[in-house]
């Protein structure tokens, strides 16, 4: 008898348990499968979107970033008051922490680090966070976004080394997209820097 009474008092203690859910139907009506089934063959019948905006003829993106190159930029000018210590040893700090991920090939650690770079009071750690940037894009394969974080080093940041490291490796990006003129431009430019 006491066995029956303990037997069913742990049946009600597990039945009400919030978390006890073995009772719980999770099938969905008829209607709604149809209509999840309807939603579904529709997004498999789609075309995937094309990119918009994306230059296709290589010899007007060459244009494009000569015009671009030529025309003034606005140059950095240096902050008229003085450095916060902590901030930039904190930001050199952040960027030998960005560079040991980058040789473990934590890109995804190396991305977030080099987000809080970008508002570095130090131009130079802002343009070799960048930079960094530009190579870990294209290790995990983005070379479409390394080209064009490449480009903008070359355009925005001219006066840091890093401009130059830019142009080297849009050399070899561009031959792997395949954009002969670009790499035809850029082979150019950067020969201008070796003489």
């Amino acid at each position: 008898m006491l066995l029956k009474i303990v037997s069913i008092l742990y049946v009600v203690t597990l039945a009400s348990c919030s978390h006890f859910n073995t009772f719980k139907d999770d099938s969905v009506s008829k209607e709604k499968y149809e209509e999840l089934l309807k939603k579904y063959k529709d997004l498999i019948g789609q075309k995937v979107p094309q990119k918009t905006g994306v230059i296709i003829d290589d010899a007007l993106a060459v244009e494009e970033f000569r015009a671009k190159l030529i025309k003034t930029t606005k140059q950095e000018s240096t902050p008229t008051q003085s450095y916060d210590l902590r901030r930039v040893q904190k930001d050199i700090s952040l960027l030998y922490q960005a560079y040991d991920k980058y040789r473990k090939k934590e890109f995804g650690d190396v991305i977030i680090i080099l987000k809080e770079l970008e508002n570095s009071q130090v131009s130079k750690v802002r343009a070799q966070a960048r930079y960094l940037l530009a190579i870990t894009m294209y290790d995990q394969g983005e070379h479409d976004i390394a080209m064009q974080i490449f480009e903008e080093i070359v355009l925005h940041k001219r006066n840091s080394i890093f401009a130059l490291l830019s142009l080297n490796r849009l050399i070899d990006v561009t031959r792997q997209l395949g954009l002969m003129k670009k790499n035809e431009y850029f082979s150019q430019l950067y020969a201008r820097f070796l003489k």
